[in-house]
C-alpha cells in the first residue's frame, strides 16, 4: 500500500478553493485572486515520484481563472430556477432545531419553498419564567 501513489493535499486545497472562487468569486471579487496566488505558489509541492496527478492544481487554477474572468466582466450566475420547482405555500415544521445558549432555549424553524430550498427561518428565543418556558423574541432571519 506504501507504493501506491497518493494526491497532494495542497493540490485538493486549491481544487476547493478553486470551485469556491468559480461559485462565489462574482459576488466576492477578492476570492478568485488568492486561489490564484494559492495555485500558483503550492504548485511547486507537487512531487511525481509520490503522487498521482498535479490535475487538482490545474482544475483549481481554471477554476479560479473564470471566477476572476467573472468578476472582471460583472457576470453573475444565473440560477434559473422555474416556477414550477417551488412550492405553491411555504412550509414550516418539518424541520426544528432547538439549542440552548445563555440560559435560553432557541428554536429555529426554516422556510422551506421547494424540496431542497430554504428562503429563511423563523428563530424563537425561549425564557424561563414562571415554571415555564415563554418565549421572549420571535424574528424571522433570511438566507442570503
Amino acid at each position: 500500500m506504501s507504493k501506491l501513489k497518493r494526491q497532494n493535499l495542497l493540490g485538493i486545497i486549491a481544487l476547493f478553493m478553486g470551485g469556491i472562487a468559480f461559485a462565489f468569486g462574482p459576488d466576492f471579487g477578492l476570492l478568485p485572486a488568492i486561489s490564484i496566488v494559492f495555485c500558483i505558489f503550492t504548485y511547486g509541492t507537487f512531487d511525481k515520484s509520490i503522487e498521482d496527478n498535479p490535475w487538482p492544481f490545474y482544475i483549481g487554477f481554471i477554476l479560479s481563472l473564470i471566477g476572476l474572468y467573472m468578476v472582471l466582466r460583472g457576470l453573475h450566475h444565473d440560477l434559473n430556477i422555474q416556477p414550477t420547482n417551488l412550492f405553491e405555500d411555504i412550509g414550516f415544521g418539518g424541520i426544528i432545531a432547538y439549542e440552548v445558549k445563555d440560559k435560553e432555549l432557541i428554536a429555529k424553524i426554516p422556510a422551506q419553498v421547494s424540496p431542497a430550498g430554504f428562503s429563511g427561518e423563523i428563530v424563537i428565543v425561549y425564557e424561563f419564567r414562571d415554571k415555564m418556558f415563554q418565549a421572549e423574541s420571535i424574528e424571522w432571519q433570511r438566507y442570503e
